[in-house]
């Protein structure tokens, strides 16, 4: 499946990173994402492991890695920040209006009238009093409180400042504030470094078998190579291998770190220089080391006697001289009567060897035949260049195909290519999907040197291919000029593993018996979600 041209990064904490992604282009053979504001990158990296990475450059340190090794052809970081797709907008927050403010003043002004005593009556003589006029200026008066009203304040959190780098994101402030002055006596200080690289926690090496997919793990030094040797990923080895209380000569590849496992083997290697990348199918060359060397033969050189059977001389009569000798060692010695043409008809009872051995032994190496499995660059007498291909049941060239099945075996609807021109027609059949898998194809005359289509291997791993023919000894030889990602051993096919193109590996295989045959079957582990198979239309 394609990749998401659209990745949402979201609450990372980093200062900036937060934003939505869009593909830009590709860097180490894959595609990356720059952010639509902040200009940052995720890309996919590439070193002694590999992983992607969020940062804020093309290829500059990372603020965010996923899982190492990783060989995914998308992002493969944390889903709690990164996920493909846009980001969520946000809800709005509803705004609290302020409160409601409530004022009440209150002014009261009271005017008290001043009465005026009334005279009474009086015995005595009351003397007249004088009207005059009244100031009633003098008499009002105003009395005034005020009152005040004290809110509680909200407290305010303090900032406590924080240096600023310009060009240190990680030490960034979201905002600037003033350096607070405390008036404190500062007797001493601490310097606590931080942490400037990647925490990584500790792991195991892996490895795989070349051949049947083992995997092993072993976290001390493995020796046999130099100290700090730093190993190359898919890089093939010879090394013994302690494995469930055997040690056994295995061929291995090197698949990096892995967190997921402890110590469960012992690795030795035996030969410190490796044979290649067990990608480009440098595994046969260590295969080839583990078949034992035969030991060379001392064959005693065979020297034949020289016993004179005829002996011409020159004589006047013609005589057959039958003679009887005992001989302990070849002579040539002529005879004392010697006839001109003496055919000397010796009944020899000779008790000298005719093969003796010589005292030099010269050791020669017995060209013993023996069956070695490495694949062939040969050209059989088939044809290998192919105009299409067909998927069974069908007819080619008047011969009549037809298949069964057993296990992971179904039909793939659209076409497919791997290795660049390899391509799988529409509804090939689709091996191992889900599991093991049995396919055979009969066909109704004899026929050799097959030719067959297999793409879309791997997505993670090896995928096997078993071929065994119903004639001869079964066992029938593979051979391929156009492949990817494959190696071939004896009747076995492996392949897909470390394939990081979108076609995944695959490659035309011809398959060509010692006797002619009328049955093929293709058996395997499946897994890596299968794989796609047809049948070449020029190869019958």
């Amino acid at each position: 499946m394609p990749c998401n041209s659209i990745y949402c990064v979201n609450n990372t904490g980093l200062i900036g990173a937060d934003d939505v992604y869009l593909t830009g282009g590709t860097y180490n053979g894959r595609s990356y994402w720059t952010g639509q504001t902040n200009s940052w990158k995720i890309y996919y990296y590439t070193g002694t492991t590999s992983y992607w990475c969020l940062s804020d450059t093309l290829g500059g340190s990372c603020y965010l890695t996923g899982k190492s090794p990783c060989s995914s052809l998308c992002p493969d970081l944390s889903s709690f920040y990164v996920f493909s797709g846009a980001c969520p907008t946000p809800t709005p927050t509803p705004t609290k209006n302020c409160d409601v403010l409530d004022f009440t003043a209150m002014f009261n002004c009271d005017f008290i009238l001043t009465q005026t005593p009334t005279p009474s009556a009086s015995l005595t003589p009351t003397p007249t009093i004088t009207p005059s006029s009244t100031n009633f200026c003098s008499i009002i008066g105003i009395d005034a409180n005020g009152y005040t009203y004290t809110s509680t304040p909200t407290p305010t959190p303090t900032v406590t400042p924080t240096m600023y780098y310009e060009n240190n994101r990680k030490t960034a402030r979201k905002f600037y504030s003033k350096d607070i002055v405390r008036d404190c006596i500062l007797y001493r200080y601490a310097i606590y470094p931080t942490i400037e690289g990647q925490i990584i926690c500790p792991g195991v090496h892996k490895f795989q078998d070349c051949f049947d997919n083992q995997q092993y793990y072993y976290t001390n030094e493995v020796t046999g190579v130099p100290t700090g040797t730093q190993f190359e990923l898919y890089s093939v080895y010879l090394a013994l291998v302690y494995n469930n209380g055997v040690n056994q000569l295995k061929c291995i590849s090197y698949y990096g770190f892995d967190y997921n496992h402890g110590n469960i083997n012992t690795i030795q290697i035996t030969n410190p220089t490796p044979y290649g990348l067990s990608t480009l199918g440098d595994c046969i060359y260590c295969q080839q080391d583990t078949i034992p060397t035969p030991t060379p033969t001392k064959t005693p050189t065979q020297t034949p006697t020289q016993t004179p059977t005829q002996t011409q001389t020159q004589t006047s009569t013609q005589t057959q001289t039958p003679t009887k000798t005992q001989t302990q060692t070849p002579t040539s010695t002529p005879t004392s009567t010697t006839p001109l043409q003496t055919q000397t008809q010796t009944q020899t009872q000779t008790q000298t060897p005719t093969q003796t051995q010589t005292p030099t032994q010269t050791q020669t190496q017995t060209q013993t035949p023996t069956q070695t499995q490495t694949p062939t660059s040969t050209r059989p007498s088939g044809p290998l260049t192919c105009s299409g291909s067909v998927v069974p049941p069908a007819t080619i060239n008047g011969v009549v195909i037809t298949d069964s099945s057993t296990g992971s075996v179904s039909t793939y609807g659209p076409t497919w290519t791997s290795c660049g021109s390899v391509t799988t027609p529409a509804n090939s059949k689709y091996l191992g999907q889900s599991g093991a898998f049995t396919y055979t194809m009969n066909f109704s005359v004899p026929i050799n040197n097959l030719i067959v289509f297999i793409t879309g291997t791997g997505a993670g791993g090896n995928e096997n291919f078993i071929f065994t023919t119903n004639t001869g000894t079964g066992i029938p030889t593979i051979s391929s000029s156009i492949s990817c990602y494959s190696t071939i051993v004896s009747n076995q096919i492996f392949s897909g593993a470390g394939a990081v193109t979108a076609g995944g590996g695959g490659g035309q295989f011809v398959i060509t018996n010692n006797v002619n045959f009328t049955s093929v079957t293709i058996s395997g582990n499946g897994g890596y979600n299968g794989s796609l198979l047809s049948v070449c239309v020029n190869s019958i």
